[in-house]
């Protein structure tokens, strides 16, 4: 398994608190994540898609790479094998 983070130099450190990698881990089916205020860009750099479910469990599919907001609710994703997020 591997898990690698980069913080980045200014000026880009102005706008990108860190990048992360994780690669080769088993994950469960879903995966939930908490409202935590932060925007993030999610890039998959193994398949074109990401699929991520709401509170309603409805779900929402995207090409390879998506910007998440700030929410006032958990959501659900369905993690892949390798994944970066700035």
């Amino acid at each position: 398994m591997i898990i690698s983070t980069y913080i980045p130099q200014p000026p880009l450190s102005d706008f990108v608190e860190v990048f992360w990698l994780y690669e080769g881990f088993t994950q469960p089916v879903k995966e939930r994540a908490l409202p935590t205020g932060t925007v993030e860009l999610v890039i998959n750099l193994r398949d074109d898609r990401l699929q991520v479910f709401d509170r309603r469990n409805a779900d929402h599919s995207f090409p390879g790479a998506m910007i998440c907001g700030p929410h006032k609710a958990f959501h659900s994703s369905v993690p892949q094998r390798s994944w970066a997020d700035a």
